[in-house]
């Protein structure tokens, strides 16, 4: 899950917030965001917090990346050497911070510095962490899985000493992208419409569901549980009477849910689809009351939460899959979250602020949409199809992205493709069109041999 993608600035006009502070209602009609921070040159993939703390997290580049609110700006903090690329994080009652992503990662922050949490033999260093959840300080579970020969679904508890790698030997061979909880129930999600799920700190088994869409997050409000992905299109699961079944259908695929008693259930997904369900008047999550905005058309929103009120939801530009650019955003509903980063400890590069110039680095003054601006800066000379290329500011030829394959985070020139005929000439005999990774649509050209041509993401 890790494509770069083509940029396209969230410099737009946006509505603005009509109304701010105090939690949003469930029968207000505004349904309307605003740019927190755009631009970023790192992702934004998660966001997590308590009534005290925010903080988002991300990185590229194998590198990763954390910054937190201060009620007026941003800080980026400094993460321990080889942290790498946060996919998730989560606050435990005690207010320690936790964020886990690539190469099991996994570092924690107890208002002081960042370090590392040791998995051990727990968690394999090739296996990526999705997710991160738990009930306390001492009962803290991690999810994730890796692609590929002799991949699939990881799971390791941490209880305050050490990390135990789960028993997952009866599970579906799939990947798990995230975790949450009831404190007596736990449900992990996946690949291939994957639900599993422990009772009280027990075994886990695998519960049906009606679908195989890939299912990236899960969230609920007591034993009301909600799960979201898809693959496309857009799906909405809901757990109720100890059973899944499909709440709704979306036009774009989802990976960022949250909820809470009382409040309406929020989705999000790919080109910058948000949506929220209300509640009728007997309290219910009502599958009729839906509001739908798309702020951020270029924006593939990955998290959403709570923070005093606001609903705020993080994503990238991790759509289209090229390496120009994967640039962060971070947008909020019924809140204001604008403000300058500071940059000194957390070395967060081109840190754009709200509707802010493009970085200078990537690409000529002007604006990228412009197929003049990009020929301009780029001549033959540079890498054809299926070399090497990036990462920024070196490009491709003309007519060719630079794109990051998902098993081998090769970077490789290449160009959009409806038929393996259309590649074969220029990337090989065998050479396939196929989806790059997991978080894409596009298909691209990929040279034979290459593990993507036989994926099935």
């Amino acid at each position: 899950m890790r494509p770069r993608l083509a940029v396209a600035s969230l410099s737009i006009a946006l509505l603005l917030c009509a109304a701010c502070g105090g939690p949003p209602s469930s029968n207000d009609p505004r349904f309307e965001w605003t740019v927190a921070l755009s631009n970023l040159d790192d992702a934004l993939l998660a966001t997590c917090s308590d009534d005290d703390q925010l903080y988002v997290v991300g990185g590229r580049n194998d590198q990763g990346m954390v910054m937190s609110w201060t009620g007026t700006g941003w800080t980026a903090e400094q993460l321990p050497a080889g942290a790498e690329e946060l996919w998730w994080c989560w606050i435990d009652p005690a207010g320690t911070v936790w964020a886990v992503g690539e190469n099991a990662t996994v570092v924690h922050n107890q208002g002081g510095a960042w370090t590392h949490s040791d998995t051990g033999d727990a968690v394999l260093s090739s296996t990526t962490l999705y997710g991160v959840w738990g009930t306390s300080d001492e009962d803290i579970y991690v999810v994730g899985g890796s692609f590929g020969p002799g991949g699939g679904p990881a799971i390791a508890h941490y209880n305050g000493s050490g990390w135990t790698a789960a028993d997952v030997a009866g599970l579906p061979e799939e990947i798990l992208f995230k975790v949450w909880g009831t404190g007596t129930e736990i449900w992990a999600v996946g690949t291939g419409g994957t639900v599993v799920q422990s009772s009280a700190g027990g075994a886990w088994v695998v519960q049906p569901t009606p679908v195989q869409d890939r299912l990236i997050a899960v969230w609920g409000a007591g034993d009301d549980v909600f799960a979201v992905g898809g693959d496309g299109r857009g799906v909405v699961l809901r757990y109720t009477s100890g059973q899944w079944t499909e709440f709704a259908l979306t036009p774009e695929a989802l990976s960022g849910v949250w909820t809470a008693p009382g409040q309406p259930l929020y989705i999000g997904g790919n080109r910058g689809y948000l949506g929220r369900y209300r509640r009728d008047s007997q309290g219910a999550v009502d599958s009729t009351a839906l509001d739908v905005n798309v702020p951020v058309n270029d924006l593939c929103v990955h998290s959403l939460t709570n923070f005093g009120g606001a609903i705020l939801a993080a994503g990238a530009d991790l759509f289209s899959g090229n390496n120009e650019s994967w640039r962060g955003g971070l947008l909020a509903h019924n809140g204001n979250f604008t403000g300058a980063i500071d940059d000194t400890d957390g070395g967060i590069s081109d840190a754009g602020q709200p509707d802010g110039p493009l970085i200078d680095a990537m690409r000529p003054d002007a604006a990228i949409t412009d197929a003049a601006v990009l020929d301009a800066g780029v001549d033959a000379s540079l890498p054809g199809p299926g070399e090497t290329c990036g990462p920024p500011p070196q490009f491709c030829a003309p007519s060719l992205v630079c794109w990051q394959l998902f098993t081998t985070s090769d970077l490789i020139c290449t160009q959009d493709c409806t038929t393996d005929t259309e590649c074969e000439a220029d990337y090989g005999v065998g050479a396939c069109c196929a989806r790059p990774g997991p978080q894409t649509i596009d298909t691209v050209c990929i040279p034979a041999g290459s593990s993507e041509c036989t994926m099935e993401w």
